[in-house]
């Protein structure tokens, strides 16, 4: 059954390849076909997330690719219904949106080496409760986005999984289990450890808008419109933290000064460098939208703290 799988995967993925999707370049190609025959000894070997990834991934690419969604649409009408954002916020983020360029791109699975190298079960359910005790605050307001993502979730909860590592990042994934795509969230050791309570608010509202924004979409859509997708669960979260009660005015500085660090790193290493990183717009992005935010106070002691953070997502 996982052979057939895997080969029709491996077509597919082959048939893009020549298509000349941009992701694939020969690198990402190899990249590619590695991982999933690390998917495919995982299934063979029993690994039931495995087998369940493989089941979904087949279902899903089996389905005739849906060329004509908005999806550019979609996020500015899921901005303006859910997200809670004045007129002015709306109209910069539909801005940027629009000057974006849409890409294709291949079905993302679960990375099953990252969930194998999870901690200790006694320290899972220590960060467990400490993650659980956040998700019930940001879902118990009851206005959007808050109120939207607590029905998502409502049938369908959010999984949690913590790695060994000491950074401070996170991501939001999906495996399919019980016949339907479940929501993964990974989080950092580091980040549980650091004791920075809005921190760990600020990056699990910035995943959980991710969900907002990948839940909306059909199953057989493969567009990436990647800086809009971040600048999209950038404001989502802010929104989700600030509703919650939390002073969420850290973020734009954080955006800021990792904007400095990915240029400087840029650098260092003699890479290319845009007019604008990323990491630069998204900073610009979040200051004209919020930072004359008048319920917000600068927060020097968060501030510093963040200054040798990895990006999330």
């Amino acid at each position: 059954m996982f052979d057939k799988n895997v080969l029709h995967l491996a077509d597919v993925l082959e048939k893009w390849s020549i298509d000349g999707y941009p992701c694939l370049d020969e690198k990402d190609y190899a990249d590619e076909k590695v991982e999933y025959a690390r998917l495919y000894l995982a299934a063979k070997e029993g690994d039931e997330r495995a087998q369940k990834t493989l089941q979904y991934l087949d279902s899903k690419l089996s389905l005739p690719q849906l060329t004509d969604f908005d999806v550019k649409k979609q996020m500015i009408s899921l901005l303006e219904k859910f997200g809670q954002v004045t007129p002015h916020q709306a109209a910069l983020f539909s801005q940027l949106v629009q000057e974006q360029k849409v890409v294709r791109y291949i079905p993302e699975f679960c990375d099953i080496s990252y969930l194998m190298k999870e901690i200790d079960n006694d320290t899972k359910q220590k960060y467990q409760m400490k993650t659980d005790e956040v998700l019930n605050e940001v879902l118990s307001v009851d206005v959007y986005p808050n109120k939207k993502l607590a029905e998502l979730l409502k049938d369908n909860p959010i999984i949690f999984y913590y790695t060994e590592q000491d950074t401070t990042d996170a991501a939001m994934a999906s495996i399919f289990q019980n016949e339907k795509r479940r929501p993964v969230m990974l989080l950092d050791r580091g980040l549980l450890r650091e004791d920075n309570k809005e921190l760990l608010v600020g990056i699990m509202c910035h995943e959980l808008g991710h969900w907002l924004d990948d839940s909306s979409r059909p199953d057989n859509f493969y567009g990436e419109i990647r800086l809009a997708e971040e600048c999209f669960a950038d404001m989502v979260g802010y929104k989700m933290a600030k509703n919650a009660g939390y002073d969420m005015s850290f973020a734009v500085e954080k955006r800021k000064i990792m904007a400095k660090e990915q240029r400087a790193y840029c650098k260092a290493e003699n890479k290319p460098l845009p007019e604008k990183t990323i990491f630069e717009k998204r900073a610009e992005l979040l200051e004209q939208a919020f930072g004359n935010d008048e319920t917000s106070k600068s927060n020097m002691v968060v501030i510093n703290r963040l200054s040798g953070l990895k990006k999330e997502r």
